[in-house]
């Protein structure tokens, strides 16, 4: 609801969907012996600043859709919009972008 508000105001701004317990394991955040229940913000200080030491997994999980819309803006090295690859895709709200990190470095 919130995009197609957006839209309708700002019809050229881009906006990018985002997958943030997928991004945890893209990040490599998240890992066998760290699964994504037990990740709080002091895990993502190489993407994010707080001040608090502790979020909901909601307030997490809106700073990762933050960190993917900046990867957006600068078209980060290593994340590509896979929406582009879809030919498919159903978007009610369209245009949209689907940024994700697709060559991290381990």
């Amino acid at each position: 609801m919130a995009a197609h508000l957006l839209r309708r105001e700002l019809p050229e701004i881009r906006i990018t969907e985002s997958h943030p317990k997928a991004l945890l394991w893209l990040l490599h955040v998240a890992r066998i012996k760290r699964p994504v229940v037990e990740i709080c913000i002091g895990h993502l200080v190489d993407f994010i600043e707080s001040e608090s030491p502790r979020l909901s997994d909601h307030e997490r999980d809106a700073a990762l859709g933050a960190v993917a819309a900046l990867a957006m803006i600068n078209k980060r090295s290593g994340w590509r919009d896979l929406y582009r690859e879809e030919k498919n895709a159903f978007t009610p709200v369209s245009p949209v972008e689907y940024w994700m990190p697709v060559e991290i470095a381990t």
